[in-house]
C-alpha cells in the first residue's frame, strides 16, 4: 500500500490505483506529468511522495499532482 492508503501498481499501460472498490488508471493522456505509460518501478517515499519511473521518463506524485522530472 502507498503512504495515501491506495494499492498503487505499475502495467505497461498504466499506473493503476485501487481503493478496494474501483481501479483508477493513469496514463499520459489523463495525467500529463506521467511521461510514458509503460511502468517500470514505482516507490513511495519517507515524505509520502510516490515515484514512478517509466519507459519516457521519472515522474512524482506531491499530494493529488503528478509531475515529470526530466531534463530539458
Amino acid at each position: 500500500f502507498g503512504p495515501d492508503g491506495f494499492l498503487w501498481f505499475g502495467t505497461w499501460n498504466g499506473l493503476v490505483r485501487f481503493d478496494g472498490l474501483e481501479f483508477v488508471v493513469f496514463d499520459p493522456k489523463n495525467t500529463p506529468g506521467l511521461p510514458g505509460a509503460a511502468i517500470v518501478n514505482l516507490h513511495a517515499d519517507r515524505r509520502g511522495r510516490i515515484w514512478a519511473s517509466t519507459g519516457n521518463g521519472l515522474a512524482v506524485r506531491e499530494g493529488s499532482s503528478w509531475r515529470h522530472i526530466g531534463t530539458n
